[in-house]
């Protein structure tokens, strides 16, 4: 009596229940079975699949589906294409992977079997066929730390990670129907009494509650998951493949919480495009940002509006402002508010250089942009010039050469504020208020810097602030770079002179000039057309014209300042290139950075139903040596 209760007993454990077949069909049939490796461990399309992940994989396995071939994108699974059942998961130290016994079944089941008969019979060179798992994973970086989910394992041409036949194997196969038959009939013989029947029942609850266990323990879930899970079904009575349900959405809720090492889901080996990238391509798309490279081709699914979006990303359909796990079609670790600032950022820096190119950068060409590894208060330090190098006689004393430094500093200013998304906003869908905010920002950011240095030229009454030496930007006296002739081809060759003739910083008696010319001029919008006659020569209508060679600059040369109010005032600037006047010091980039103003895990607009975007750009503008510099106030 006891053997057949423990007898019963695995088989309750094991079993598999199906209809019941027919009288007339056949009870014992041969079937070949193959022995196949699904995925090994290593690099896979950028992915490191490792032994650990793969060992605690192993009851994802069991009953994985087979088909030909991977699912199309937008399409669902074809019953046509089922061709077997894989079984019996054990890890391989041989292959380093996952190994299974592999049942051919279903429409497609020829044509696995002649697949796997043929390249196991013939010899080299092979056609590359093999098996390539359709999974759901957990990563940190790129290293995958846990299997989710086996959606499936399909036969394609090609596979990422290792999927191959490895031999046949011939299984004797019994109808399930068959057995329970004699199962059944085993039990009735030897239970004849009610008592008996009652002692099974236990056995039978005993056995569920001990498969119960096994299948926490195989889960990996924390042990509050798994509470919950256990006091679900424990005093009941369940079918496997609810437990095993169960058991998946606990996994996917999990992730949805664990915060960078988030799950990429449904991403096939072999192309390795999680339904994460294809979100973040989809929210480019929408908001008209580029999308990255390895997305270019990629075919997507276009989004509605911002609202949709929200609803993928966060399952909120009451809009109560905070993710609905249950019902978030995207498990992932990375928030609303992170996908959308990744678009802006993408955003914001193509509408930088279209920007650029339409003349809005015109400060580009006149300073020098330094990058800051601190907010500490920025120098810039100018080295003296040596005017002569010293003549050494044989054997003698190398002497010291006489150099002196001259300095301005300033420190950092802080410009920024928020970008409100609000639940207003997302429930109305109102998508175009979105694209236009990173735009916006930019032309925000590139007007800033504008106004910073044309008010180096235009502040204190057009003199410029104070410099270390006590002394204005431009001051007539100490610094010989202050005229007050309107522009014209005279006054525009006497501040070049001013320029050229500026002393070198030296301690030499007689200072040695600068020796740069100016190259630029600088302008209001009334008195463009007035500095192109001067540096474009072909701009003036006389036949006579003798600034053709001596002041004819480059087109670019001359630069309209749109912050500049006053008519009549100009300035000419050196190459910054051979002498810097101007530096802008900039400690995260020329471009203001935008990030999630709250915590960047999670999703939560509980508080003020916003979610905030925060725009911050740190810099520093000042001038750093006056020489290349001329400025004219004209009266």
């Amino acid at each position: 009596m006891t053997e057949e209760v423990e007898q019963f007993r695995t088989r309750v454990q094991l079993q598999d229940w199906n209809p019941a077949t027919t009288d007339n069909e056949e009870h014992n049939t041969q079937t070949a079975v193959f022995e196949v490796t699904a995925i090994t461990a290593g690099i896979g399309n950028g992915w490191n699949f490792t032994q650990e992940a793969l060992r605690a994989s192993l009851g994802l396995w069991e009953g994985v589906e087979v088909f030909i071939d991977h699912q199309q994108p937008q399409t669902h699974r074809s019953l046509r294409d089922l061709a077997g059942v894989a079984y019996a998961a054990r890890y391989d130290e041989s292959c380093q992977g996952v190994v299974l016994k592999l049942k051919p079944s279903g429409p497609s089941a020829e044509l696995l079997e002649q697949v796997g008969a043929e390249w196991l019979g013939s010899p080299s060179p092979r056609p590359r066929v093999g098996f390539s798992a359709d999974i759901v994973f957990s990563a940190s970086g790129k290293i995958v730390k846990q299997i989710i989910k086996v959606i499936s394992l399909d036969l394609v041409y090609r596979p990422a990670r290792g999927g191959a036949f490895n031999r046949v194997l011939q299984q004797q196969i019994q109808p399930m129907e068959e057995k329970m038959q004699n199962e059944t009939t085993q039990l009735s013989e030897s239970t004849a009494s009610s008592t008996v029947e009652n002692q099974l029942s236990l056995e039978v609850q005993q056995i569920k509650s001990n498969l119960l266990e096994l299948k926490l323990k195989e889960s990996n879930l924390p042990e509050p998951a798994q509470s919950q899970v256990r006091k679900q079904f424990e005093s009941r009575q369940f079918a496997l493949e609810e437990l095993d349900q169960t058991i998946q959405s606990q996994r996917e809720l999990v992730a949805a919480l664990q915060g960078r090492s988030g799950i990429h889901g449904a991403g096939r080996i072999e192309e390795m495009r999680s339904e994460r990238d294809q979100l973040q391509a989809a929210a480019d798309d929408l908001l008209g940002a580029p999308r990255e490279a390895s997305m270019e081709n990629t075919r997507v699914a276009r989004l509605s509006g911002i609202r949709e979006l929200y609803l993928r990303m966060t399952g909120d359909v009451d809009f109560h402002g905070r993710m609905s796990a249950e019902r978030a079609q995207l498990a992932d670790s990375d928030s609303l508010s992170n996908v959308l600032k990744n678009s802006f950022n993408k955003i914001m820096l193509q509408q930088w250089e279209q920007l650029g190119k339409a003349g809005y950068r015109w400060w580009e060409k006149v300073v020098k942009v330094e990058h800051m590894g601190s907010l500490q208060t920025v120098s810039g330090i100018l080295l003296g010039e040596v005017s002569a190098l010293g003549v050494i006689s044989e054997g003698a004393a190398y002497g010291e050469l006489e150099i002196s430094d001259s300095g301005e500093s300033n420190t950092f200013r802080k410009y920024g504020g928020l970008l409100p998304i609000t639940l207003e906003m997302i429930d109305k869908d109102e998508t175009h208020k979105l694209r236009q905010l990173p735009q916006k920002l930019a032309s925000s950011a590139i007007r800033n810097i504008s106004s910073l240095v044309a008010g180096l030229f235009s502040s204190s009454s057009g003199t410029g602030p104070i410099m270390a030496d006590g002394a204005h930007v431009f001051d007539a006296i100490v610094h010989n770079n202050l005229g007050t002739t309107a522009l014209s081809t005279t006054s525009f060759e006497a501040a070049s002179q001013a320029i050229y003739q500026q002393s070198m910083i030296s301690n030499d008696t007689t200072k040695p000039m600068l020796a740069v010319d100016a190259r630029y001029l600088l302008v209001p919008r009334a008195l463009r057309l007035t500095a192109r006659q001067i540096l474009y020569p072909t701009f003036e209508r006389e036949s006579n014209i003798f600034s053709e060679n001596m002041l004819r600059g480059e087109l670019g040369d001359v630069i309209t300042v749109p912050d500049w109010t006053d008519a009549n005032d100009w300035a000419a600037m050196a190459d910054p290139n051979l002498v810097p006047g101007i530096i802008i010091a900039e400690r995260f980039g020329l471009m203001p950075e935008i990030f999630v103003a709250d915590q960047e895990v999670g999703f939560d607009m509980l508080h003020n139903d916003t979610i905030n975007l925060k725009v911050r750009h740190f810099l520093s503008v000042f001038v750093a040596d006056y020489r290349p510099l001329y400025k004219a106030n004209v009266a």
